[in-house]
């Protein structure tokens, strides 16, 4: 059966810098798929879930995804392994997963716009 996450953001320009940036779009967008789909983390954000598994039992996986889900965040991940964990899903066999986004508030994201018209094409 096909599972279907949304979600959405909102580019405000008068809020903090997370809420009209692309650092903040990729976060809020990949939240909803990794807190369903836990296991895509590894694949996602390879560097940062190693850092974390280093020394520890494969049977403590599970635990060990719970922990990551919180460590995203807060974790000091950059932009560029946002954008790449965001473009990542087709590349990554995600099941039954359907994902839908919803973005507005485009006229008020602070950077270059060609940047968020080569992300939606």
């Amino acid at each position: 059966m096909d599972e279907l996450v949304m979600a959405s953001y909102f580019f405000w320009a008068p809020g903090t810098p997370l809420q009209k940036n692309q650092e903040g779009l990729f976060r809020t967008l990949l939240y909803p798929i990794l807190k369903r789909r836990g296991d895509l983390i590894p694949h996602l954000f390879p560097k940062q879930f190693s850092s974390l598994v280093t020394g520890q039992a494969a049977l403590e996986y599970l635990k060990i995804l719970r922990r990551m889900e919180k460590h995203l965040e807060i974790a000091s991940v950059t932009l560029v392994e946002l954008r790449e964990a965001s473009l990542s899903p087709s590349r990554v066999n995600l099941g039954d997963l359907k994902v839908a986004f919803f973005v507005d508030g485009l006229d008020e994201y602070h950077g270059n716009q060609s940047d968020m018209v080569d992300l939606f094409k």
